[in-house]
């Protein structure tokens, strides 16, 4: 199972896979992170079944949902 990551930015998206949340946020920052006051989405949802996602919305808590990935905390979901 991969989860997949799409960050909407100001005028731009952006698709992620990886093996866990943590992989995305890491690819995020790594690929992305200079744009990290852009973000104004996340939606999280997992190869098997897109049917079934998380969505983040707002600038401030899509960038504290990202840093608290990349730590390895997992806000509350099913995704």
């Amino acid at each position: 199972m991969q989860i997949i990551l799409e960050v909407s930015l100001t005028n731009r998206s952006k698709t992620l896979t990886g093996k866990d949340h943590q992989d995305v946020a890491n690819q995020f920052f790594k690929d992305f992170g200079e744009a990290i006051h852009e973000v104004v989405k996340l939606k999280f949802y997992t190869s098997d079944n897109p049917l079934e996602y998380t969505e983040t919305g707002g600038n401030e808590t899509c960038i504290e949902t990202l840093k608290h990935l990349k730590q390895g905390i997992m806000p509350g979901s099913a995704i």
